[in-house]
């Protein structure tokens, strides 16, 4: 069964967003509250919110088109929001998604994010199968960032050499150094499911490595509510220079 993990998310003016509950199912698919797929959610029913959010997983049964449902969000008080629409592209979830980002939000310092080397997992074949010679080389592939320090640490950078060397890596200004994004465009036709996704930290990992980052999935490339939550880590572990780590996608 193809699926992918969607991340509901709500927030209160003056109290905690405690619960969520769908109250529409979608039409062409089944919601889950796991990622094994085996307990089907129930609709109109509370579940926990960890931290304002839910992920709840949806199931395309081998369908294809546009879905949707919607869900409410209930705060400390027992007050419910307005309904929320969720669009599920059902052919990506099938087919695989072009456009990867991961969206960094937490690193364990002050010294600007950094990446020696990023790698997406399908079929046993890592993704970039190529290494990028440029920003958009070579074509169809297109890399790019939230920033770069400058052309020598370029977002091509963290996928020019493979998770064997360390050469060369992607950085930025130490003056963005918590927030930002790392994004390949695969290039159409060449769309993936991937299982797992590679890190490889830069040296001075323990002030640029990784606490809590996403990795975002999409067809359209806009990252604007449309995009597939394929990770979401949070207060990951001490990284070691040039460490390589793998992690299992939903």
């Amino acid at each position: 069964m193809a699926s992918v993990a969607i991340n509901l998310s709500g927030a209160d003016a003056d109290g905690t967003v405690t619960h969520f509950k769908v109250t529409a199912l979608p039409t062409l698919g089944a919601l889950y509250t796991d990622a094994g797929l085996l307990t089907a959610l129930v609709i109109n029913t509370d579940y926990a919110a960890t931290a304002e959010a839910l992920t709840v997983y949806y199931d395309a049964a081998s369908v294809t088109g546009a879905d949707s449902f919607t869900y409410m969000a209930k705060d400390d008080a027992g007050a419910y929001s307005l309904d929320a629409t969720v669009s599920v592209d059902v052919t990506a979830i099938i087919n695989g998604y072009r456009y990867f980002r991961l969206d960094i939000t937490v690193t364990a310092g002050v010294g600007g994010l950094s990446l020696d080397d990023m790698r997406l997992v399908a079929d046993g074949i890592d993704y970039p199968s190529v290494n990028m010679t440029g920003l958009s080389s070579p074509s169809p592939l297109v890399a790019s960032a939230s920033e770069e320090s400058h052309a020598s640490y370029g977002a091509y950078l963290a996928f020019d050499a493979g998770l064997g060397s360390s050469a060369t890596r992607w950085y930025t200004s130490a003056t963005v150094a918590t927030v930002g994004w790392l994004q390949i465009d695969l290039g159409v036709g060449n769309e993936i499911t991937p299982t797992q996704l590679k890190l490889k930290a830069p040296d001075g990992a323990s002030a640029r490595g990784l606490v809590d980052f996403r990795l975002l999935a999409s067809n359209s490339g806009s990252f604007s509510g449309e995009e597939a939550v394929l990770l979401n880590v949070s207060g990951e572990g001490a990284w070691a220079d040039y460490q390589v780590k793998t992690f299992a996608l939903s």
